[in-house]
Parts: structure tokens; sequence; C-alpha cells
């Protein structure tokens, strides 16, 4: 029988042919006994399960903290790193250490529950499998219980998952151990806001309340249940991944085709919002190009629309307005527009049919200050942006002109190769140009103030796109120069210049203006509902959300598997890729088990079921420029909350690759088309 006063003390637990260190702990009067099986790395010391284990003890409940691991396997795994994960071995020792308990003088008699953390949870779930006899509850905390393997249908132990709500690849593996354990009584919490170590506030202290009540419930006897149930009422019931999947395919709108799409309910749901932001998982797939022009054809002829804003550059989207809506006062261009790298992103077949229309639709508006207009966000065109600005300033104003290029001149020698600018800036190998192209950007505002009053329309339109190219210089500086101290300076510069060149395009176009933006998933979906605001990133669709609160309508795309155009390393041509069919763990998977193979699903305007359901954190794809099959998990997932990142997800199960606009389609094209390429 257990002794009735307290024990606290160190103690050697034989565990076949080694002794392993603990330290057992035995509140008067107990009624249970816990052990704890560490996760990798970890010991009889470490501080979150000390912190756990007081907790119990508070609670009437025995506990035994003790080393998996001896002085000497623990010296040798801290450079081959192979024991802490033989599973196996580490559950053999676990259920030693049981059976151990049950002989102790102090708590022999005392049902026995195993705590696991990480890879201890594994062993600690093949444990109570092999020994039914032995463990009568288990709990893990940010567990591996995959690891138990075959074990999993095995286990008759009452259990407790306990997951953080950041630890989102675990979460997976716990709702998969979940489905296995068919034969106990199995719950999953997720504590809100914690990560993998539960170091956050309050996240280590939930996780010993639960534990409490879990194992004061299945080691204390009947007499406690009814002081648990407040707490079983807080723990987050969860559907099955399959249950889920109904759940999506009974609120998702389906669709046929994508021209003969019904978006009623969608612009309904839009309402009178002032920007959508349409996005995609990837640069190279034909439905989301082709979906985002249904969409965007609609806002402009149904609800007014009169700007499209693309995740592009400046200069080259200016091209594609110069023909829309029909300039013909400019000098034809000599450079290609979207000649650069990813050349495919913007000149292709899909792009080409969205031109054609809103140029055809354009020519329907007898104003052309009144057409819609079609504008770069992006800031990557730093010499073509210099370029641009001293052209206009050639013809309008020859002094600032040679004032220009003296400024310019710093960033020169450069142009071949803008982030060798950067490079050498960070390195102290070249002065910085931050205040020739501030400068420069700060007369070009002034030149702005002073003529805009008296300058004709289309003028006002020259000046502002003078403007816009000095303020891309500005940006692409700091860019360039942030890009090498591998924070998230660079990218927050890019998100930042994007979200202003679009306020100052809605500014401009005045006061009724709306705006349909193009641009990726990680640009437009909320970064504050991503592991990117974890890292201290912001996006534009963040920044729209910021300013213009409902009115920003921000809408993400996803598809399961099908062909992507995208290249293997930045600068290395195109390739039409097999896209892998989405990782389980997956919102995407989530789509895909649904079985509707297209569809529009509203988050905002979404069932609170649905938004619950969705709104714990998953893995979400994304594919750029570059798509490396081979390591697709670490280089294309992140994870992501989708009701709170996007209002609105359109689907496609499977899809194909954009298709490159050839050069032999160049030469048929008129003079000022933005594809007609200078060697025609």
């Amino acid at each position: 029988m257990p002794v009735t006063a307290p024990l606290d003390q160190d103690v050697r637990i034989r565990a076949g042919d080694v002794a392993l260190e603990g330290h057992l702990a035995v509140p008067e009067d107990a009624v249970g006994v816990v052990l704890f099986a560490h996760g990798s790395g970890s010991s009889r010391h470490s501080s979150r399960n000390r912190a756990v284990a007081e907790a119990l003890n508070d609670a009437g409940l025995a506990t035994l903290l003790f080393d998996l691991l001896t002085a000497d396997e623990e010296r040798l795994d801290l450079v081959t790193a192979h024991l802490r994960f033989d599973v196996p071995m580490l559950a053999r020792r676990v259920g030693e250490a049981a059976r151990w308990l049950t002989e102790h003088e102090a708590t022999a008699g005392l049902p026995v529950g195993v705590f696991g953390a990480s890879t201890g949870g594994g062993a600690a779930l093949i444990a109570a499998a092999e020994h039914p006899d032995l463990v009568r509850a288990v709990v893990s905390r940010g567990g591996r219980p995959d690891l138990a393997g075959d074990a999993l249908p095995r286990v008759e132990a009452p259990t407790l998952l306990i997951v953080g709500e950041r630890d989102v690849p675990v979460i997976g593996m716990n709702r998969d151990a979940m489905a296995q354990m068919t034969r106990a009584e199995v719950e999953l919490v997720v504590v809100p806001g914690a990560t993998h170590l539960f170091e956050e506030p309050g996240a280590l202290e939930r996780v010993a309340e639960l534990a409490t009540a879990w194992f004061r419930r299945h080691l204390g006897g009947e007499t406690v249940v009814a002081a648990t149930e407040a707490e079983e009422a807080e723990a987050e019931v969860y559907r099955t991944p399959a249950e889920i999947a109904r759940l999506v395919a009974r609120e998702a709108e389906p669709f046929d085709e994508i021209e003969t799409a019904d978006l009623g309910a969608l612009l309904r749901r839009i309402g009178d919002a002032r920007v959508v932001l349409l996005g995609e998982a990837t640069h190279g797939t034909s439905e989301f190009y082709r979906m985002r022009q249904r969409i965007t054809r609609a806002l402009i002829e149904e609800e007014g629309f009169t700007v499209v804003a693309v995740e592009a550059d400046w200069p080259d989207a200016e091209r594609v307005d110069e023909y829309v809506r029909g300039w013909s006062d400019r000098p034809v261009r000599e450079w290609e527009a979207f000649a650069r790298f990813p050349d495919w992103m913007w000149r292709n077949e899909e792009v080409r049919g969205f031109v054609e229309w809103l140029k055809a639709h354009n020519d329907g508006i007898e104003d052309p200050h009144a057409r819609v207009g079609f504008y770069g966000l992006d800031l990557y065109s730093l010499y073509t942006s210099i370029h641009e600005v001293t052209q206009y300033l050639e013809a309008k104003d020859p002094e600032l002109a040679r004032t220009a290029r003296g400024r310019y001149a710093c960033l020169m020698p450069f142009s071949s190769d803008p982030a060798l600018y950067g490079r050498a800036v960070v390195t102290d190998r070249y002065r910085a140009c931050e205040d020739e192209a501030v400068a420069m950007l700060r007369d070009l505002l002034r030149k702005r103030l002073a003529e805009s009053a008296g300058a004709g329309r289309r003028e006002a339109e020259r000046l502002f796109d003078a403007q816009r190219n000095a303020a891309v210089v500005r940006g692409a500086e700091q860019y360039y120069r942030a890009m090498y101290y591998g924070s998230p300076s660079s990218w927050n510069l890019r998100d930042t210049h994007m979200f202003e060149t679009l306020e100052a395009v809605l500014d401009f176009r005045g006061p009724d203006a709306r705006a349909v933006v193009w641009a990726h998933n990680s640009h437009l979906g909320d970064a504050a509902a991503t592991q990117m605001g974890q890292r201290g990133e912001i996006n534009v669709g963040h920044l729209c959300r910021e300013h213009f609160g409902r009115g920003a309508y921000l809408v993400g795309f996803g598809t399961h598997t099908g062909t992507v155009a995208a290249a293997s390393d930045w600068g290395r041509p195109v390739e039409v890729k097999r896209v892998r069919p989405s990782h389980p763990e997956s919102y995407e998977h989530l789509a895909h088990a649904s079985e509707v193979p297209r569809f529009l699903l509203p988050l905002r305007a979404g069932s609170d079921d649905l938004r619950f359901e969705l709104g714990h954190p998953r893995l979400e794809r994304a594919i750029g420029v570059i798509y490396r099959p081979d390591t697709e998990l670490q280089s294309h997932y992140f994870a992501a909350v989708l009701p709170r990142q996007f209002d609105e997800y359109v689907w496609f199960d499977e899809t194909e690759a954009v298709r490159p606009l050839g050069r032999s389609v160049a030469p048929a094209l008129p003079e000022r088309h933005p594809f007609r390429l200078l060697a025609d």
C-alpha cells in the first residue's frame, strides 16, 4: 500500500541492463501516480515537465520524472541523435518504469498514468498498448502519436492529446492518430496561440490544468467526475477530416465551367467593397488566371470597377494601359514589356485574352480618362523606371532631367544586376544611393503639385506615371539594400510599396474608383492569419484590411493537382511540371476530399460551423515562379487559418499550366501591342 506521508526523493530505476535516474514525488494520500516520458533531447530536469508535475502533485497525484537515457547514452546521442528517436526502445523503458512504480513501496497499488511529450508521446502510447494492465491513462503534450505506428489501434487507456494551435503539422498527426485509436476514449484539445513548446504566456498552465483534470478523472475514481465536467465542456470537439470535407461540400457553390459560372452570389457578397483582391496559389496555373479574368469582367461590367492592379512592374503594366485605353501620344518604347524573368507570368495566352477583352470594353467608352486602367504594383523595374523618369523629363524639363541623370548615376553601375547593389552597400563596398532616390521623388512630387492644377488630363496622367516610376526607384533602392539582411524587412518593404501604389492609383482615379488586384495568395491573403505574421511580415491583404476594413474583399485560390508552369531555379527556363497531390494535413486536401471539382466557398459569409471547423491552423500550399516537388513540404507549405486569411475561396481540383506566349505570335500583333517584341 502507498505511504500516507509525503515523499520527495531521487531514485534509480532498473530497465533491462541499464539504471535510469529519476525523481519521485508522492504527496500525502496520493490517488494515482503519473510517469513522465519526456521528448527528444530532454530529461527529468525539463522545466516544462517539472511545472506540470508540480501541478499534479498539488492535485494529489504522485509523479515520476526520469531520464529515458543513461548519462553515457545521452552523451552519445548528442552526437548521433539516434537514441532519442528509437521510440520502441523508449517505450520498453516506459513500461519497465511503470512496472517499477507498481512494486515501489511508496506507489504500490496506485493506478499509473503516463504523460508523454514530443517523441515521448509515441513511447507512452506504445507502452499503453503493450501494458494495458499497467497504464490506466495517457496525456500527450505536443506529442508524436504517429510514432506509435501499428500500436495505436491496440491502445485501450483513455488518452488526452494536447497540441498548440500554431503547431500545425503536429495537429494533423494527432488527428490521424485519434482516428486509429478505436478502442480507447480519446480527446483532442488545441491550446489557442500555443506553439510546439507551449512557451507562450498561460499555455503551459493550460496544459497543466487539462492534464490534472484528465488524470484525476481516470486515476482518481468517479468521485471527481463532476469536478471535471466544466473542463470537458471547454475542450474543443473536432470533426474528423472526412466530416469537415462533407461540411465544405454542403456550403460550397459548385460550377462546371469558368465562363458559365454564376457569379451573382459572389458579387452580392462583395457588395460595395472598394478593393477586391484576387489571389492565386501558383504563378503558372491557367484556371487561376481565367477565373480572375471572369470575376474581373463581372466587376467591371456590373459593378463599375475602373482599376485593374497587378503584381507586375509599373512600366510594363503602363504599356498595357496605353494599349487598352487607346493612348497613342507617346513614342514606341525602346524596351520590351514583361521581358525579365519570369516572363511567362504575364506574357501568356491567358493574359493576352484579357488584354484584348479590356481593349474592346474600353473602346466602347468615349472618354479615355474614364476607361478602365491597368497598373503595375511591383518594384523590380529599377532601371526601366529610371529610363522612364529621365525620358519624361527630357521632354518636359531638361534641367530637371540633367539633375535626375546625376542623381541616378549612383545606381547605374549595377544596371545589369540590381541585387549586386544591395550586396555592395551591405558589405560597405559602395555607398547607399537612398538620398538621391528620395530627392528625385521629392522633386517630382513638387513638380506634380505645381503643375497638376493647370495641366490637362492627359498631361496629368503622364506626370503621375513619371512620379510613380520615381517611387519605384526609391522603393527598389530600399528593397535591394534590405534583402541582404535576411529579415522580414525586404518583404515588408515590397508589399508596403505595392499597397502605397494601389492607394496612389485610387487617389488619382478619384473617390469613386474601385480596384481589382491580381497577385499571389501570399500577397493578398491577410498575413496576420499565417506563419508570415508570426515572422513579423505584413502584406497587401493585411494592409488593405487595416485601411479599408470590410471594404476590402480577399479571395484565395487553390488546387489539388495537375500541371503548372514554373522554373526549377531563379532565372532558369520555364517548364511544365506535375503538381503533387496536396498534403494530407492541408486545406487543399480537405477541399479535394469534398469531391466537388470546382467551387466558390464563402468564408466571411459562411456558417459559424464552417468557420469554426476551418478556423484551426492547417497547411496551405504556395507555388511561385519556382517549384521544387521533391522538397514540396519544406519549400511550398506554410501554416494558415483560412477563414481569417480570406473572405472567399475558389477551388479547382485539377488544373493546367498557363500557356506562355511564344515569339512566333508577336509579329501578328499591332505596333503598340504590349506583347510585341523589338526583334519584330
